[in-house]
């Protein structure tokens, strides 16, 4: 015969044999929880202490550049900062994807849609001129919108930064800011080759990769816009288009929280 208890903290008329089993289960979680818990703070320190000695190795670096006269020497020290650049931006990716873990929501601000999206564009500007890419806006809607604007322009960052990472060398990017009723939809479009259907959810866990992927990256831009867009309450979708690859995210708009849109661009 079972016989069954109450024990504070755990469910009502449980099995006395398995109590036990029960207890081990939930020690284990918690454990698992903190565990968990310092891997983000761990990922997020060393990545803050990294940044500083990547700065100052940067500076040295643009210093060297004058004072060398050689094509060889040159072309090694193009290389370097190269690297350097791709180090520098998976600092700041493990940074945000700590942030994104962890962030508490915040006040909505109304803020310039011209402003978020440029300065997306002008962060990965020299990656575009690096690999020849046609990086530019389609269509742009103007507007001054209330909205997350941190949470926003990681999302811009990162998914713009991909689509000029995995795009071919000579490929194009274009970006297109539509102001919507309830909404705000930002699409990066890309002439790349796009992601396998059966991949398409897998490119959203952290540090994944396509096989056939022959570009530097880390595999955390799309992880990081998936878990933002979660947390604000936006929607991320991507899909193969014909001639590439498609990605959206759609921002919440509070609630008369958009002025009259001027199209431009």
């Amino acid at each position: 015969m079972q016989r069954c208890v109450k024990t504070s903290g755990l469910p009502a008329d449980i099995a006395l044999e398995v109590l036990p089993f029960v207890r081990s289960i939930n020690r284990l979680i918690e454990r698992l929880r903190i565990a968990i818990t310092h891997q983000r703070r761990f990922v997020a320190s060393a990545a803050h202490e990294l940044r500083s000695p990547l700065a100052a190795l940067s500076l040295q670096a643009e210093n060297l550049g004058s004072a060398i006269s050689t094509t060889d020497a040159s072309a090694r020290l193009k290389a370097f900062q190269s690297g350097l650049r791709r180090t520098h931006r998976l600092v700041e990716q493990l940074l945000e994807l700590a942030r994104s873990e962890q962030a508490a929501p915040r006040e909505m601000q109304t803020v310039s849609l011209r402003a978020l999206a440029t300065d997306a564009v002008n962060s990965v500007l020299p990656m575009a001129r690096e690999r020849d890419v046609d990086l530019g806006f389609e269509r742009f809607d103007d507007a001054m919108v209330m909205l997350d604007e941190a949470a926003v322009a990681v999302i811009l960052r990162n998914l713009v930064d991909n689509a000029v990472r995995y795009v071919p060398v000579g490929g194009k990017v274009d970006i297109s800011v539509s102001c919507l009723e309830t909404e705000v939809m930002f699409e990066v479009l890309d002439s790349g080759r796009g992601i396998p259907q059966a991949e398409l959810e897998r490119v959203l866990e952290p540090f994944y990769r396509l096989d056939h992927s022959t570009s530097v990256g880390s595999g955390l831009g799309l992880s990081i816009v998936s878990d933002v867009a979660r947390r604000t309450g936006g929607r991320l979708m991507l899909e193969n288009v014909e001639g590439g690859f498609r990605a959206r995210y759609f921002h919440p708009l509070k609630q008369n929280g958009v002025a009259r849109p001027q199209v431009g661009l």
